[in-house]
C-alpha cells in the first residue's frame, strides 16, 4: 500500500473531483493515486456521489479487498453483506469489493442484490448458495 495518510487521500480525492469539474487534466493526480492503489479503477470512485472521506477510507483498504478467500471467509463476507445493519459506507464497499473479486460469476454483486434474477425467482437464497453459485461461476 502507499505511505499517504487517510488525510493525504482525501486531499487527493478533492483535487480529482476539482479538476474533472473544471475539465481540467487530472492526470497528475490519477498518477499518484495509482502509484498508492494499484487497481486501475481506484479513480473511477471520484465519479460517484461518495464523500471524499469515504473515498479514502475504502482507497486505504483496496489492497485487503483485493485477496483470495476461501469458501469459509466468502460465507461469512456474504453474511456480513447481507446483514442490515451493517458497517460504515466504505466497509461495505469494501466487503462488495472482495466478494466480487473472488467470484468468476459473470453476475458479481448482482447474485448478492438481484438474486431473484440468479435463484429461479427466489430473493432469498442463503450465503452457503450464493457463495456455492459464485464459485461455480454459472
Amino acid at each position: 500500500m502507499s505511505e499517504l495518510s487517510r488525510e493525504n487521500f482525501v486531499m487527493l480525492a478533492s483535487n480529482i473531483r476539482v479538476a474533472r469539474d473544471n475539465e481540467m487534466s487530472d492526470d497528475p493526480w490519477v498518477d499518484l493515486l495509482r502509484l498508492c492503489v494499484k487497481d486501475p479503477e481506484a479513480a473511477s470512485l471520484c465519479d460517484t456521489d461518495l464523500p471524499a472521506e469515504t473515498i479514502a477510507d475504502i482507497w486505504l483498504d483496496w489492497d485487503r479487498a483485493r485477496r483470495e478467500l476461501s469458501r469459509a471467509e466468502l460465507v461469512d463476507l456474504v453474511r456480513r453483506i447481507l446483514d442490515p445493519g451493517a458497517d460504515t459506507e466504505a466497509e461495505s464497499y469494501l466487503m462488495t469489493f472482495a466478494f466480487e473479486f473472488n467470484c468468476p460469476h459473470p453476475a458479481k454483486s448482482d447474485l448478492l442484490y438481484y438474486p431473484e434474477d440468479y435463484f429461479n425467482g427466489r430473493n432469498d437464497p442463503t450465503p452457503d448458495e450464493i457463495v456455492d453459485k459464485a464459485l461455480r461461476g454459472e
